[in-house]
């Protein structure tokens, strides 16, 4: 009696679900650390930007 592999041709829910709750979780616990630090680099370009638009300007 020949003896049949189960071949699996796809992902089940279960491990597209699993695969997205981890994506997701990564993402949040990235995203507030992300906008930080795009908000701190705007107000850099800004000082920067100040900086050379008056020569005669502190450092």
């Amino acid at each position: 009696m020949p003896c049949r592999k189960y071949i699996q041709k796809g992902l089940t829910f279960v491990e597209i679900m699993i695969a997205f709750a981890v994506v997701a979780f990564l993402l949040g616990a990235t995203l507030p650390e992300f906008l930080r630090a795009r908000k701190r680099s705007q107000g850099s370009k800004i000082a920067i930007f100040a900086r050379s638009s008056n020569p005669l300007a502190p450092v």
